[in-house]
């Protein structure tokens, strides 16, 4: 980031949120907001030292999920070649935690939703899957593992710029 002391692993590795921009380098994870960076990787730096692969750093990525406040960084904790783990971040409370997925996440984006905006990722095989508020995943403080919800395989029957219309739902367990 250009005006904070410390680097970003990647441009995906910085997300926005709130008055901060949160971001991940070498040496962990840290926020900025156009004065002096602020680590707040403690709870955490046995990760960055010792068990994220920072080979696999090419895919790691942010987000941040604005209705329960959390920023998750997608992280390489085991041999997948994309992220199964995210390490979130309360910016409420200030806790860590770590959740592991069943399939890969190579990527992710927020959406809007007639209600609330929701956290929509991309999967291996093509999966879609919607990532809800901390109850849904089964993540949050203090929580070691999450797991979305079963996969199924739609026919699009109609499209618009906001929407989506689906038939034929063929759901694997």
């Amino acid at each position: 980031y250009p005006d904070a002391d410390r680097g970003c692993v990647n441009e995906r590795c910085a997300v926005r949120a709130n008055t901060f921009v949160y971001l991940l380098d070498r040496e962990g994870f840290y926020r900025f907001n156009g004065s002096p960076d602020d680590s707040i990787g403690d709870g955490v730096a046995d990760y960055a030292d010792t068990k994220i692969l920072w080979e696999r750093s090419k895919w790691f990525f942010a987000v941040w999920h604005p209705v329960d406040s959390i920023v998750r960084f997608f992280v390489c904790l085991d041999g997948s070649f994309y992220p199964r783990h995210a390490l979130a971040y309360s910016e409420q409370t200030g806790e860590w935690w770590e959740e592991t997925y069943p399939w890969e996440i190579a990527s992710a984006t927020m959406i809007p939703c007639p209600i609330a905006r929701k956290l929509l990722c991309g999967s291996s095989y093509e999966r879609i899957m919607v990532m809800d508020s901390a109850g849904d995943t089964g993540g949050g403080p203090g929580v070691t593992g999450a797991s979305l919800p079963s996969s199924g395989r739609y026919s699009v029957t109609d499209a618009t710029a906001w929407s989506v219309t689906v038939s034929g739902a063929d759901w694997i367990d």
